[in-house]
């Protein structure tokens, strides 16, 4: 009798199997696509929020217009794409299109053809290691979300402009001919390159940009994020008057707020100027000449770039009634009163002022990281410049004051208040040249000591000193009785390191 039973509900079941499916003999996981199926026909039946799990290789062309749709390569145990090894075994493949237009939608675990979206069709797509073809084969290992995509060819300021506060703007892999600005509309947004800054590219012939050439602005936006991209010239043999900037960010009056900026493992090169570089700078406008800085511009952080080849090709006059006279190239230049900076883990290099100055009177400065002063003597306070390298710098001579010393690492000006700062773990590796133009690695004007402790300064004797060079300054610096670069008065460098970090 109870074998009777048990072969009975058997029966049954199978015969309920047959109704539920519409297909004798099917066995598969419902759940999971299976290479001889369609992508979209799983898609077309599932719900908003459902996900799919896809198996092997399918030729066609998807378009997702349901929100919350999750497709995921079926090999990731419990769908969880974040321990994964990608190989291409693991991939499922779709040898095709896939469009979004729909909310919320994820894609883990995938190689595709191509994925294409329109502006304002869908917002916070989230793509989870996944090789997109038509974007150089672009393997995305991490996760990106992103409200807007910006395909190769297309326009980032496009996607910037269709963005609101707290966007993500993801750009594929291509080289964009384009000046950007980002208003107080792009409060919190990010701009985000799939492949990052080698192959990912803004440049512009600044040469021909007119005013004051830039690349990016950041005009009253806070906490926007710039993250992977190479920033140049596109024609970097050519001279664009004024100063040139990759970035610039402001805060250009009472209430306005740029802060919480960042610039992240990105690539700054190929700027020549006539007059001044300055590659990126973040600016709190003057209140006027008797007034403090105006607006805020706190915690802005600039990590992990390469700053290179800044160049001035020029003889700016001594004076042309501009903010600053003379020839600059400035690779970080942090102006105005506000706190909470970071500099860190950069390499700068082969910056460079050619021809030498023919006017007696002009000036011919190299800062890498400069912080200076408003009107009223209120500057950056409570920064920190940190591990990062400075390397092969261009001396060219000043003759105003007998002032030989132009290439300087880090330039503190005569700032009132440092607060609670710190310069360490940096490497000053360029070459010092041969007297009277010489290098430095920290120079300061400021009324308090500068904390420099715990830097490799090029020798393992520590930093030197040299008479005449800039009397008061770096005449017969204290202690400083090694063979490296330079470093003034007022600059505590005790401790250094011995080695490089």
């Amino acid at each position: 009798m109870d074998r009777m039973r048990s072969f009975s509900a058997l029966v049954v079941g199978a015969i309920l199997l047959v109704i539920l499916t519409g297909c004798p003999g099917l066995i598969d996981d419902p759940g999971v696509v299976d290479p001889d199926e369609s992508i979209q026909a799983a898609i077309d039946r599932a719900e908003p929020g459902d996900t799919i799990r896809v198996e092997g290789t399918h030729d066609e062309d998807i378009v997702i217009e349901k929100d919350g749709i999750t497709l995921i390569g079926s090999s990731v145990a419990n769908g969880d794409a974040t321990e994964l090894s990608l190989r291409s075994a693991q991939l499922a493949i779709l040898e095709g299109e896939a469009t979004v237009n729909a909310n919320n939608v994820s894609i883990n675990t995938f190689e595709v053809q191509s994925i294409m979206t329109d502006p304002g069709s869908f917002a916070n797509l989230t793509l989870q290691d996944v090789t997109v073809d038509e974007w150089n084969d672009v393997t995305l290992s991490g996760t990106f979300t992103c409200t807007r995509i910006v395909q190769p060819s297309g326009s980032i300021q496009i996607a910037i402009n269709n963005s609101g506060s707290g966007d993500n703007v993801c750009v594929a892999a291509d080289t964009y001919m384009e000046q950007l600005t980002i208003n107080d509309d792009d409060n919190g947004l990010t701009l985000r390159s799939f492949a990052g800054a080698g192959s990912t590219i803004i440049e512009a012939d600044l040469a021909n940009a007119g005013g004051s050439p830039k690349l990016i602005i950041v005009d009253d936006a806070k906490d926007v994020t710039i993250n992977g991209f190479t920033l140049r010239d596109s024609k970097p043999n050519t001279t664009a008057k004024g100063t040139v900037h990759a970035v610039r960010v402001l805060a250009t009056s009472g209430g306005d707020d740029a802060s919480g900026f960042k610039l992240t493992n990105s690539i700054i090169e190929d700027l020549n100027a006539q007059d001044r570089v300055r590659a990126v700078a973040v600016n709190v406008i003057d209140g006027g000449s008797d007034g403090p800085s105006a607006g805020n511009a706190d915690n802005p952080t600039i990590k992990d770039n390469v700053f290179r080849n800044l160049v001035v090709d020029g003889d700016a006059l001594a004076n042309d009634d501009s903010e600053e006279s003379g020839n600059r190239v400035v690779g970080v230049r942090l102006n105005g009163s506000f706190s909470g900076a970071e500099v860190s883990n950069n390499d700068f290099k082969d910056f460079s002022i050619s021809p030498r100055s023919g006017d007696p009177t002009n000036k011919c400065i190299i800062h890498a990281v400069e912080l200076s002063e408003d009107n009223i003597g209120d500057g950056p306070t409570d920064f920190s410049i940190t591990s990062n390298t400075f390397d092969n710098f261009d001396s060219c001579e000043n003759t105003v004051n007998n002032e030989d010393v132009s290439s300087i690492a880090i330039f503190v000006g005569s700032l009132n208040s440092l607060g609670v700062h710190d310069i360490s773990r940096n490497n000053f590796n360029f070459d010092l040249g041969s007297a009277p133009t010489l290098g430095a690695g920290v120079d300061t004007l400021a009324s308090e000591e500068v904390d420099a402790t715990n830097n490799w300064w090029g020798a393992s004797d520590g930093p030197s000193t040299r008479s005449g060079i800039i009397p008061g300054r770096m005449d017969s610096v204290s202690g400083a009785n090694g063979s490296g670069v330079l470093v003034s008065k007022d600059v505590d460098f005790s401790n250094f390191a011995t080695s490089p970090f």
